[in-house]
């Protein structure tokens, strides 16, 4: 499995395109939907999967969906925010448009690109419905955890956030990459050891 990473949006946005076997998925993208195609290259794009419904996450999911009839995936707790209910762009006075997501995720979800599966896992705390996707070996789990630190919470929960990251630890061995939806990719070993909401 390939992956490419786009730095888009004003907050920055990680937009992650995962390909094998001339297929792909989209995560996260935000900004000029006209970069993502661009950066597909020769493969077809199969599905805009979405980690949670935040402004800065989907900014440029629906112009893609009509460019190539790829579906939304999105988990079924943050379907609201694609209709503009909760997504937070009143924060940074965006405009984002709205749309009707094509197909809600569930913890377990199981996707195929290739010969690659796409694992689902339902992670709330940043947001009700946010979800880590792992395929290849590499971990997307949106803004649920960064580099040494954690996602905001005040929209979601702390309680949460810190059980789901606690169950990225379990399951994942400390090589595992993990590349987050804003700054640098990581690790689950070094977040074990240096991240301080982790116990």
């Amino acid at each position: 499995m390939d992956y490419k990473v786009l730095f888009c949006g004003q907050y920055g946005t990680n937009t992650y395109l995962i390909s094998d076997s001339s297929e792909a998925f989209v995560i996260d993208p935000d900004g000029d939907g006209t970069r993502v195609l661009s950066a597909l290259g020769e493969n077809r794009l199969i599905g805009i999967l979405l980690t949670h419904g935040h402004f800065d996450h989907r900014g440029a999911a629906d112009y893609l969906r009509r460019m190539t009839k790829a579906p939304i995936y999105i988990g079924e707790a943050d379907a609201q925010m694609c209709r503009g209910n909760g997504d937070l762009a009143f924060l940074a006075d965006a405009h984002v448009a709205s749309f009707e997501p094509d197909i809600l995720l569930r913890d377990n979800d199981k996707l195929k690109m290739g010969s690659v599966i796409v694992n689902v896992l339902h992670t709330p705390g940043h947001s009700p419905g946010s979800m880590t996707f792992e395929a290849g070996g590499y971990l997307f789990p949106g803004d649920l955890i960064f580099e040494e630190s954690i996602g905001r919470t005040d929209f979601g929960s702390m309680s949460d956030a810190l059980a789901s990251i606690a169950r990225l630890m379990q399951l994942y061995d400390d090589d595992t990459l993990i590349l987050p939806g804003h700054g640098a990719p990581t690790t689950i070993g070094h977040e074990r050891s240096c991240n301080p909401y982790i116990r």
